[in-house]
């Protein structure tokens, strides 16, 4: 089989998903079900047809060691090598050749492909901020200098080629029928603005990872002017390559922050630091709207204490992904108030310490290795080999590198050491990553213009059909009372620091 290197991360995130998941069963499903994308001359003389087919090949790289191209006609022949040299900088040994009839077929652009199989086929196309999906004939995907629809529509598509090959071990994963996403239109009455052209202000971007590469991705391909300072302390490792839509595998080790592009109108300041770090430097200033894309409560609850004047948030789970906006002194819920711990939750360095099978006197330890990112000794990375089983070599170049790097890589990597039992490493697919990420930059364009406020989550679960999904929820304060939004210090702090925007 031609699996990725990544493979296992795409492991890890299966588990989390079948019913009856075994390892061997699963990658022949991905071999023997690899998808098929059809395309004719309409898309390489469309932009947006490119950047839709480009992300859906993309997605599919990620996850499949089989695709099949079909190309109609001469020009879509001449671009297809554009696509294989794509997915093989994702995947090197990805391979290409006939479908089976096994394969779901995706169609973009104007032609159909062949006439069987017209009960495994979806047409995919894209409309300024809407993808579409029909199961009846070819959709459109038109000429506008805004990706949203595009992303959208290689997300949902990618979606569903994942539920096809897992149809028996997922619960409601039937295709979808005829149906039209706006990122824009997923709240009811909000309306899209006929603008093509975005002005963001200063706004800082928390975590440069899965869902992060969502935004720049987005902000790569929109006429978008202001200054996005991105924030990340951290370097692309093997595993991330498996859901990080702007990386190769040769990108590995390159510093996180460095996926982000500068472009005409758009300033890009990156530092490579923590959230933390980064306030410390910024000092008091004044933080007009932040977007969250990190992968912990803890991490969101400290961006939360900083006080920016607008957040907002992008997340997944294994069966949904969403977005969720906050101020900090009206009515609604701020971002700590939905990520509060629970009192019998478990605290990081222990969630850590039981992840590496070390016994409870080493709990201090832990938070030590954390606390100060000191390097890991080869007698600390020998101990966690003999209580986890992983064999000493293969954990050796851990030797002088943090703990979080071990924790991340070799547990929520699922590269090297088995997640205990009872463990809550969540690991999400591509295409559900990306699509949190696109909605957030959509979110933060929308705002600028002053579209009307929405509610404080948009939720979709794109593991099941979308068209019938109610996404918006509103969120109240804590029921504790013991939010820093409902303590009068934090909100006079945060009043006296933007009145003068007020």
């Amino acid at each position: 089989m031609a699996l990725a290197p990544f493979f296992e991360k795409n492991v890890v995130a299966a588990a989390q998903l079948l019913r009856g998941y075994d390892k061997d069963s699963f990658a022949r499903a991905l071999t023997d079900r690899g998808a098929e994308v059809v395309f004719d001359g309409s898309v390489p003389a469309s932009s947006m047809g490119r950047l839709l087919t480009e992300l859906l090949v993309n997605l599919l790289a990620r996850l499949y060691p089989v695709i099949h191209l079909t190309s109609l006609d001469d020009s879509a022949r001449a671009y297809e090598p554009q696509l294989i040299r794509l997915a093989r900088s994702i995947n090197p040994a990805i391979e290409f050749g006939s479908p089976s009839r096994e394969s779901l077929r995706l169609v973009v652009g104007g032609g159909k492909g062949p006439e069987d199989r017209q009960d495994r086929t979806l047409f995919v196309g894209g409309t300024g901020w809407t993808g579409v999906l029909s199961r009846k004939g070819p959709v459109p995907t038109a000429e506008m200098a805004n990706p949203f629809g595009a992303g959208m529509a290689a997300c949902l598509a990618a979606a569903n080629a994942f539920r096809h090959t897992f149809r028996e071990q997922l619960d409601g994963a039937e295709l979808d029928e005829d149906v039209a996403i706006s990122c824009a239109g997923l709240i009811p009455g909000r309306k899209a603005p006929s603008s093509s052209e975005f002005h963001i202000g200063t706004t800082q971007l928390v975590g440069a990872g899965a869902v992060g590469q969502g935004v720049l991705w987005a902000f790569r391909n929109l006429a978008v002017h202001g200054v996005l300072e991105v924030i990340d302390p951290e370097d692309l490792e093997l595993s991330n390559v498996q859901r990080y839509v702007l990386t190769h595998v040769q990108d590995v080790g390159k510093p996180k922050i460095g996926f982000a592009e500068a472009k005409a109108g758009l300033e890009v300041r990156r530092h490579r630091c923590s959230w933390g770090e980064f306030v410390d430097r910024a000092g008091c200033r004044e933080l007009d709207c932040v977007l969250v894309a990190v992968d912990s409560a803890e991490a969101r609850c400290a961006v939360q204490a900083a006080l920016p004047k607008r957040i907002l948030n992008a997340w997944t789970q294994p069966l949904n992904l969403g977005v969720s906006r906050h101020s900090f002194d009206g009515d609604a819920a701020c971002l700590m108030c939905l990520y509060l711990p629970k009192r019998d939750s478990k605290n990081r360095d222990e969630r850590i310490r039981e992840a590496l099978r070390l016994p409870p006197e080493a709990t201090m330890e832990v938070r030590r290795l954390l606390a100060r990112n000191e390097p890991l000794s080869p007698e600390f990375v020998g101990r966690v080999a003999a209580a986890s089983g992983a064999e000493a070599d293969l954990l050796k170049r851990f030797i002088g590198r943090t703990l979080a790097q071990l924790y991340s890589e070799a547990v929520c990597g699922g590269t090297l050491l088995r997640v205990p039992t009872g463990q809550d490493v969540q690991t999400p697919m591509a295409f559900q990553s990306a699509l949190a990420g696109i909605l957030m930059a959509a979110d933060l364009v929308l705002n600028a213009t002053g579209t009307q406020r929405a509610p404080t989550r948009t939720t979709l679960n794109v593991l099941r059909p979308v068209g019938v999904q109610e996404t918006s929820f509103m969120d109240a304060k804590h029921e504790s009372g013991n939010c820093i939004c409902q303590d009068s210090d934090y909100v006079e702090t945060y009043k006296r620091k933007y009145a003068a925007a007020a």
